[in-house]
């Protein structure tokens, strides 16, 4: 089944950039409609736009401010129809959740928020109720 992930970022220099970026086109490579959300600078640093990945910008910076309240709708506008949201980094993870691109409605998307190289929470549209700890990967998206 082909799904609609939504692949949300903060702002990030490095790794968690890349490993997004290797996610998205492995993702379409599958037949998957993909799209990344994240601060601009994400997209200028990893090439997303210029590898034919949708990206929309969202203004995640890397701490809190006085602008996230609307980063918090945006994202759950933008994520409220994505069959899988897939959240890397604790800022991101917690947006998307305050948002109710992680816990509220009941259309049985699954949502998770990443830290880097562990799974920090994971939590499915109908509640809060699988938050584990260790190691991520595929199961993500399982």
């Amino acid at each position: 089944m082909n799904r609609r992930i939504a692949l949300v970022v903060g702002t990030s220099t490095g790794g968690v950039g890349r490993h997004v970026r290797s996610l998205a086109e492995g993702l379409r490579g599958r037949g998957h409609r993909v799209a990344v959300l994240g601060p601009a600078s994400a997209d200028r640093a990893f090439g997303f736009t210029g590898a034919g990945i949708r990206f929309v910008p969202v203004p995640i910076g890397a701490a809190p401010s006085l602008g996230d309240p609307g980063v918090v709708l945006r994202l759950g506008a933008l994520v409220s129809g994505a069959d899988v949201v897939h959240a890397h980094g604790v800022r991101a993870g917690a947006l998307c959740a305050l948002g109710g691109g992680v816990a509220v409605g009941g259309d049985g998307a699954q949502r998770a928020a990443v830290g880097h190289g562990a799974v920090v929470v994971g939590l499915s549209r109908a509640g809060a109720d699988r938050g584990s700890a260790g190691g991520g990967g595929p199961g993500c998206f399982g």
